[in-house]
């Protein structure tokens, strides 16, 4: 009978033992929540920032710095009221290579690619932003996507045999 007794008052114990560790946990994790911890910036990320920042986003109608420099067809607020962006580029690969290879937006603007392969077959892919699309020639596809980080991202036709690529600049 006492350790009938024992044994009921261990297990009363274990499952005491239990819920306060559940309810520290839910404490520990809903302090975390609340505090959120900014990442530390590198001298090198506050330069690289800071040169974005000086980048020139082109508006439609304006001639561009070089030809490698993609000038929206279209660039309208995104939603009314709010400063991000929908911006329209045309970009073609032919002779393997973009033309034009750098588009300039900003952070949280909606970027919208009319992608054109003119001789061959190409592919259009921003691994950094998970996007990717393949043209055959003289055909057109669509990629669009909203400029969530900002930095310079790498796009390439992962298809191709020669060195294709182009660089995407979000300003913060």
């Amino acid at each position: 009978m006492n350790q009938k007794k024992v044994l009921i008052s261990l297990l009363g114990l274990s499952l005491v033992i239990l819920i306060v560790v559940g309810l520290i946990t839910k404490v520990i994790r809903l302090r975390s929540d609340l505090v959120q911890v900014q990442p530390f910036k590198s001298s090198f990320q506050m330069k690289e920032l800071l040169e974005l920042k000086r980048i020139k986003v082109p508006e439609p109608g304006e001639k561009p710095e070089s030809v490698e420099i993609a000038i929206p067809k279209v660039s309208v607020e995104a939603v009314p009221g709010v400063a991000s962006k929908l911006r329209s580029f045309d970009i073609t690969a032919n002779n393997d290579e973009y033309l034009p290879s750098k588009i300039i937006v900003n952070k949280n603007d909606i970027v919208h690619i009319d992608f054109t392969a003119k001789d061959k077959t190409y592919d259009l892919t921003i691994p950094d932003y998970s996007m990717s699309q393949t043209a055959a020639a003289d055909e057109i596809k669509v990629i669009e996507f909203q400029a969530v980080k900002a930095g310079k991202f790498k796009f390439y036709c992962k298809t191709c045999q020669a060195k294709v690529e182009g660089i995407l600049v979000v300003r913060p």
